[in-house]
């Protein structure tokens, strides 16, 4: 029976890596070179704007909900004994991405730099495709 949970904890965690929401950086990094204002329209007014260098500093900040696995143990007593199994469960959760953007004094992207798990970044891809 052990076995039977393994082979579908694999399957899960197979099926799962397949689902899972691809890196953004190569879309957020080709924002690099490319006018501020078109972005500024996408994402909508950066929560933070502060001149620096002979620029400007932005930066958005959006929580998406992702699909995260999560281990868990239960306990099934169906043979009558205690037998305590494994089991991997998707459960959303709430994850953040900050997306800072530095502009030259001519408006155009010099910097691109986000902090956060990979699937929250993805949003803001998703934006810039013209997804939500």
């Amino acid at each position: 029976m052990r076995i039977q949970h393994r082979a579908l904890l694999f399957s899960v965690l197979a099926v799962s890596a397949c689902t899972q929401v691809a890196a953004p950086d190569p879309d957020l990094a080709r924002l690099k070179g490319q006018p501020i204002q078109p972005v500024i329209a996408k994402f909508g007014a950066p929560a933070s704007e502060q001149k620096v260098d002979g620029g400007t500093s932005y930066a958005w900040t959006m929580d998406s909900r992702v699909e995260m696995p999560e281990r868990r143990t239960v306990t099934d007593y169906s043979t009558g004994r205690a037998n305590q199994i494994e089991t991997t469960v998707m459960v959303a959760k709430m994850q953040s991405c900050t997306l800072r953007l530095r502009a030259d004094g001519g408006g155009l992207v010099t910097a691109v730099e986000q902090d956060g798990p990979y699937q929250a970044c993805g949003a803001f891809a998703d934006r810039l495709k013209g997804g939500r």
